[in-house]
């Protein structure tokens, strides 16, 4: 997924409020890193969630594709 750059706080507050394990800090501290990566970057994160009761692995790979726009990847079982 392509986003504005101010849209990945909005959006990943709604992934968080739907899934177990991904808090309010994990939030903030991937939006504060995105919005300091250089063009060309790319990070992952991974985090464990609870989605229908059971523990599976929430990974986040972000690259920076423009200045203001990053893309985001999002890979779960």
């Amino acid at each position: 997924m392509n986003f504005d750059l101010e849209d990945v706080g909005p959006f990943m507050r709604r992934v968080a409020s739907k899934l177990d394990g991904l808090g309010a800090s994990d939030v903030a501290a991937l939006v504060s890193t995105v919005s300091t990566m250089e063009v060309d970057a790319e990070r992952d994160w991974s985090f464990e969630v609870i989605h229908q009761g059971r523990t599976v692995s929430l990974v986040i790979r972000v690259f920076m594709d423009d200045v203001d726009a990053p893309n985001m990847y999002f890979f779960t079982t």
